[in-house]
């Protein structure tokens, strides 16, 4: 009974709020949007106001298909007249992964080197483990591996993908790929024997090299267009060599006749749930960079340094904290494990000091949160991604609340007055540390030698130019219009500001500026701000970016 009850309070309750206000959070944002790319298409055509895919079910022989890297949702199999311009490359023409829907992502199947496929019958089906090519429709050259290394690896189980084939040449057998569908849609017949847009899963295996389209998830170089690359890789694992038919259409489809048609179904608000957690999970295990303000946990307790988010003219605002509440915490911790270390070993002796009738209280009540503390702080020691100052707040609250476990146990044998006076100066000292960083917190407007005098620490990092009084955050003065004759062509005077007086010419006045910052919104995902978010790259080739 009691098992039951911890059961549902610490775990059956956690777990409906978690869950409940996911619902909520779906519930509100309900419309799709331009961040909507980053889940997938399931996802997607659950939002209000998305696009519903609808294409042909079934591939066959002579189709025009497009294909989507499944797990990854970093777009589709794409290529353009650009060769491979890197030191271990062929210098043929690129294949990439494109994250939108435009011409250059078409590509027939075709039939394997040296084989043809019988038409007489009608259209033929690809299944699985046919061996078949893919051309690219825009280029002519078709789908192509061999023994040279991609542009971002140098692993000899990486093979470069390219676009392979010029006038009056058959190809030959590097452009031969093997179709094995991993899994079909069991609630679709035959989506697991023969390819089937939408509902297939497959992998591409080639047969030379016995080595699979992979999704490097790497972003390629500018001469690239930053597109995503892909290799061919050998004993990888499905989750990101696998892919989909999103789109298929056969030209010689019979006018009239029926065609069997696909589309995604929409998740249900658990499948939702679940795949946004594992977006979630995916993107803080994949923050592996050198962010200028990212900090190590060794670094939190003592508050090293902040994060910059933003600066403007006389103003910053500098991710912080207090540093009395940051300190008077970590030396609670470091007083609460002194006395727990002093006490054990007096007890050892059989000496048992009560703390003035606080022990009990103070060792269960500062010991759980110290506890808390703990979880919460040392594990992030463990993790390789990038880490910033905030991933310790929620240790920190532990910690605050083993401070006035303290604070209440030094002052316990103090008179009344005397305690209730120190109360007051410890209520004081941290409200006059909350005002003087008050101002990088609110960007207030404040004075370089305000912000100087606020580097408590030489390693806190504050841009104090963009105070009052730094080259940054001056506004340059300007003058007053000059007026000056003028003798318009009807000969009547009128006055006309002198532009060369309009703004100083001293050294020491600067046009303001902003800083713009990348930093991590708690949830894994990059974010700048403020700033104009750029169009993705084009891929700069004749062929317009329409939708199929």
């Amino acid at each position: 009974m009691h098992f039951g009850a911890r059961a549902i309070a610490l775990i059956c309750v956690p777990v409906a709020v978690y869950i409940g206000w996911f619902y909520v959070h779906f519930a509100v944002l309900s419309t799709t949007g331009g961040d909507a790319a980053a889940l997938s298409p399931e996802f997607q055509v659950s939002l209000d106001g998305a696009k519903q895919m609808v294409t042909d079910r079934d591939v066959y022989y002579g189709s025009e298909i497009r294909m989507r890297s499944t797990n990854a949702r970093s777009g589709f199999l794409h290529s353009h007249l650009h060769p491979w311009q890197h030191d271990k490359g062929s210098g043929q023409q690129q294949v990439t992964i494109y994250s939108y829907a435009d011409a250059n992502n078409v590509w027939v199947v075709e039939p394997a080197y040296n084989r043809t496929v019988d038409t007489s019958q009608g259209l033929v089906p690809v299944r699985n483990g046919d061996v078949l090519r893919l051309r690219h429709k825009t280029t002519g050259r078709f789908l192509h591996s061999h023994d040279k290394r991609p542009a971002m690896s140098n692993d000899k189980n990486k093979f470069e993908l390219s676009g392979y084939g010029f006038a009056n040449f058959s190809g030959d057998s590097n452009d031969n790929f093997r179709v094995d569908i991993l899994e079909g849609d069991p609630a679709i017949q035959g989506s697991a024997t023969e390819l089937q847009s939408i509902y297939s899963r497959f992998r591409l295996v080639h047969t030379n090299l016995h080595c699979m389209v992979f999704n490097s998830r790497k972003k390629l170089p500018k001469w690239a267009f930053e597109q995503i690359e892909v290799n061919c890789m050998r004993n990888c694992l499905p989750r990101m060599s696998t892919w989909h038919v999103e789109h298929a259409f056969h030209p010689n489809t019979t006018a009239g006749a029926p065609v069997r048609k696909a589309s995604y179904r929409p998740l249900g608000m658990l499948g939702k749930i679940w795949e946004y957690n594992k977006l979630m999970a995916d993107s803080n295990q994949n923050l592996i960079g050198d962010h200028p303000f990212a900090a190590r946990p060794q670094h939190w307790p003592w508050l090293r340094r902040g994060t910059a988010y933003w600066g403007g003219p006389g103003r910053l605002i500098y991710q912080l904290g207090n540093p009395l509440i940051w300190w008077g915490s970590l030396a609670a911790l470091a007083v609460f494990a002194t006395v727990r270390m002093v006490l054990f070993l007096l007890d050892k002796r059989r000496i048992r000091l009560q703390l003035g009738g606080q022990r009990n209280q103070y060792i269960s009540g500062a010991g759980f949160f110290a506890l808390a503390w703990t979880c919460h702080y040392v594990p992030f020691f463990l993790m390789g991604r990038e880490l910033f100052t905030h991933h310790y707040f929620p240790a920190l609250w532990m910690a605050i609340i083993v401070m006035a476990f303290t604070v209440d146990l030094v002052t316990c044998r103090l008179p009344r007055l005397l305690r209730s006076a120190v109360y007051v100066a410890v209520a004081a000292a941290v409200l006059h540390a909350f005002h003087t960083f008050s101002y990088i917190t609110y960007a207030r407007t404040w004075t370089k030698d305000a912000c100087l005098r606020a580097k408590w620490l030489p390693t806190w990092d504050l841009d104090c130019e963009h105070a009052i009084g730094g080259l940054k955050g001056t506004v340059p003065p300007v003058a007053e219009p000059v007026l000056v004759d003028s003798k318009p062509e009807n000969g009547v005077d009128q006055a006309v500001p002198k532009a060369a007086d309009q703004v100083s010419n001293d050294p020491k006045y600067v046009q303001p500026e902003f800083i713009n910052l990348p930093l991590d919104n708690g949830s894994g995902n990059k974010m700048i701000q403020p700033q104009l978010v750029q169009a993705l790259p084009a891929d700069n080739d004749d062929q317009a970016h329409n939708e199929l």
